[in-house]
Parts: C-alpha cells; sequence; structure tokens
C-alpha cells in the first residue's frame, strides 16, 4: 500500500507538473539555451544574407547615405523599410559585423520570442495543454532561420508577436506600436493588418480607429524619414513593393504550378521561369483568393461582435483574449495560404502560430492527428530535392493549408458559441 501510495503520489505530482505552464516553460527555456548553444558550437553556419545586410545598412552608418536606390549588398538591392535599416544598423554596432556574436544574439531573439509566445498562448488559451508548447522546440529549420542563417525574419516575428500580446491583452496603443516596429523591418508583418483593424472598429470603435491607423502610418513615415526626404519614391518603390516576383526554384508552397523554366543567363535576380507560376494573373488571383476567404471569416467575426449595426454605432461586444488571438492568427495564415511565392525563411512567419491553429482547426480530432498535421507541415518545410523543394513537397504543404482553412473556418463556430455565453 506505501509503494502504491508513493506511486501514485509521483504520477500526480508529475501529471500537474505537465500541465503548469510556469514549470513547462521553464523547462523548455533551459532546454533551448543548452541546444541553441550547441547549435552554435557544433552546427556550420551558412552564409545567405547575413553580409548582405551589413553591406545595405553600411553606407547608412559610416557615410550618411540617404539615396535607397544605391544601397544594396551582394544579393541585390535594399528592399527592406527604414526599421530594417535602423535595427541592423544597431545589430552592425553591436556585432561588429562578426558572425558568431551575431548568432548569440538571434540565441537570444529565439528564446525571447518563445517566452513572449508562451505568454501569448497562457493569455488565450485556457484549455490549450502547457505540455504542447514541446512542438514549439522542435523545428529543425526553424532553429536555422534564426541560429544558422540570422535572418530579418526572426526580429520581425518578434515584434509582430509582442503586438500579438498587447492586443489580446487590450492595449491597443502598445500593440499598434510593436506592429509599426515589425512593419518597418519586414512588410510581411502587413499580412495581419485586418485583424488589427477589425479589432480596433470593435473594441475602439470606427472614429477612434481611424487615429489608431493614422499612429501606424505616422510610425512608418517617422522610421522612412531621411530617405522619404531624399527621394520618396524611391524609398516606396523599394520597401513596400507588393508586386515582386520571386524565383520558383526557392518556392516552398506553389511549386506544382505550371512554369517553364528558363535557360541558363536568361534568369533574372528574381525569375527563373515563364508560365503560370510567374504571371501577372496568378499574383492577382491568389490577391483576389486571399480577400475572397478573409471576407468569408470576418463575417463570422463580424457577427460575435454583434454584426455590422453594433460596429457603426460604437456597440460593439468586446472579443475575448482568445477570439483576438484568432482573428489575428486566421489574418495571418490566410495571407501565407495565398502567397505566390514562400521561401524557407518564411517558415517563422507562421510556425509559432501553428498549434494555436492546428489545436481549434482540429479541436474534435484525437491529439494524434494534430501532432501529425504538425509533422507533415515541418516536412514540407525541409529539403525535399537537394537544396530546395519539390513538386509533390509543394502540392502536400497546398493541401495541409487548404485543409487546414476548411476545418478552421467549420470548427471555430464552437469558440464562437462558447465565448458568446461567456461574455453573456
Amino acid at each position: 500500500k506505501a509503494t502504491v501510495s508513493v506511486l501514485y503520489c509521483t504520477m500526480e505530482t508529475i501529471r500537474k507538473g505537465l500541465s503548469s505552464w510556469l514549470l513547462v516553460g521553464l523547462a523548455l527555456v533551459c532546454f533551448e539555451v543548452v541546444l541553441n548553444g550547441i547549435i552554435i558550437k557544433k552546427v556550420r553556419y551558412t552564409e545567405i544574407d547575413w553580409k548582405a545586410y551589413m553591406d545595405e545598412v553600411r553606407p547608412v552608418v559610416e557615410e550618411g547615405e540617404r539615396n535607397y536606390s544605391v544601397l544594396r549588398g551582394e544579393t541585390g538591392p535594399l528592399v527592406y523599410p527604414g526599421g530594417f535599416v535602423a535595427l541592423y544598423g544597431a545589430i552592425r554596432e553591436i556585432t561588429g559585423e562578426e558572425v558568431p556574436a551575431g548568432q548569440i544574439l538571434f540565441a537570444g531573439i529565439y528564446i525571447t520570442m518563445f517566452l513572449v509566445c508562451c505568454a501569448v498562448y497562457k493569455t488565450t488559451s485556457k484549455d490549450f495543454p502547457p505540455l504542447l508548447l514541446v512542438t514549439l522546440c522542435l523545428s529543425k529549420r526553424i532553429h536555422s532561420i534564426f541560429i544558422l542563417r540570422l535572418f530579418n525574419d526572426a526580429p520581425t516575428m518578434l515584434f509582430l508577436w509582442v503586438a500579438f500580446y498587447f492586443f489580446c491583452n487590450k492595449r491597443f496603443l502598445l500593440g499598434c506600436l510593436f506592429f509599426s516596429v515589425s512593419l518597418s523591418i519586414k512588410m510581411n508583418a502587413i499580412l495581419v493588418l485586418p485583424g488589427i483593424l477589425l479589432l480596433l472598429v470593435v473594441h475602439k470603435g470606427p472614429f477612434k480607429s481611424v487615429l489608431y491607423l493614422l499612429f501606424c502610418v505616422g510610425f512608418q513615415a517617422l522610421a522612412g524619414y531621411p530617405f522619404l526626404q531624399h527621394d520618396a519614391g524611391a524609398y516606396l518603390g523599394a520597401s513596400f513593393n507588393f508586386g515582386r516576383v520571386f524565383k520558383r526554384k526557392w518556392s516552398v508552397n506553389y511549386k506544382w504550378v505550371p512554369c517553364e523554366e528558363l535557360l541558363p543567363g536568361q534568369e533574372t535576380l528574381l525569375e527563373d521561369c515563364v508560365g503560370l507560376f510567374s504571371s501577372k494573373e496568378f499574383g492577382l488571383g491568389m490577391l483576389c483568393l486571399q480577400l475572397l476567404v478573409l471576407s468569408v471569416f470576418a463575417l463570422r467575426w463580424v457577427r460575435w461582435a454583434g454584426g455590422p449595426l453594433a460596429l457603426l454605432l460604437n456597440r460593439a461586444t468586446p472579443y475575448t483574449p482568445r477570439q483576438c488571438l484568432l482573428v489575428l492568427l486566421t489574418c495571418n495564415f490566410v495571407g501565407i495560404c495565398f502567397a505566390r511565392s514562400l521561401h524557407f525563411q518564411f517558415y517563422v512567419w507562421y510556425y509559432h502560430s501553428l498549434p494555436f491553429i492546428v489545436w481549434y482547426a482540429l479541436q474534435p480530432f484525437h491529439l494524434v492527428f494534430k501532432l501529425a498535421m504538425l509533422f507533415l507541415i515541418e516536412l514540407c518545410w525541409n529539403p525535399w530535392h537537394g537544396e530546395s523543394s519539390s513538386y509533390e513537397s509543394s502540392l502536400l504543404l497546398t493541401s495541409c493549408h487548404a485543409l487546414l482553412l476548411v476545418l478552421l473556418w467549420w470548427n471555430t463556430a464552437s469558440i464562437d458559441e462558447k465565448e458568446k455565453h461567456k461574455i453573456e
């Protein structure tokens, strides 16, 4: 009896530990500190964009250059907003352009982002098992993006997740501030803008929402002011180019779309094929589908708030933290699903949101199916054909995205009813 009692107490202690956000979070942080240290010491760094980033900001820092059209690195001209220049100018000063110092800094960014994500999940998802936070630590590709590639997508998403935290806690000015910082580093943060606008209208009303939006626009103007003052056209054309086309070779999602490869010597910096994939019609079609799907989701989200009239009269029912996060992450996910081309480093745009999306999209299904979905998506974001993806992997990823979208729409209806009941 004594042995059984001790065994029971031990199992109960383990169960409580695994259900504790604090204990699970601390254990995983310790794990990540060790793992990142091993990666930095043992795994070879791969140069892709770090030197280019340093080359792009060096003339600004050392010579005070303000002509955006002359800023370029070995991979091409600078195509990021002014916040990128400020951030990587500071990183350059901190690291002295040394890769090992940059890796340590990005390991810190990685762990900080993990902590922020844990805080967001704890705030918004009381029925989300803390043990599943381990899925945020298992990606080979994400560790590579942060520690072995030093891509600017990493700090961009860190600031965006900080914004998510403040939006979910109804601190909208701080949310808009960190969203603006993120957007000033890389343009992909704009994918969540429709969700932010809806949250602002629901909680602050139409008039105040305009003021918050002007704050975001003003921040972008401030971040790019030195370059806007010199040549606004060159700055805006480079940093906010919505028509940019990427090479199909590195596409992870729509590589299966027909396109005839160009012969050696005919390729440009961003294009390597001619056909449907690289056509304006395909890009426009993806944009239209994105707006259509967002509109379908928006019908539900507006109903959560009490309907269109309630929004116009500033009498909307406030969203719960979980609903706020669902709106933001769904907007981001829809944008990713219909992006013409996703490269390997773009995985970080939605990796940390996948456990939340999969948990609620597949909530009627067993945990095994949820883990299987996360595994399949991770599999697609690693090379299948040499250093790039394959037709099969891109088709599989597109299929996973499509299935998640349908299930996310179908199964979040129950969240709608539960949350409305709680509010009432």
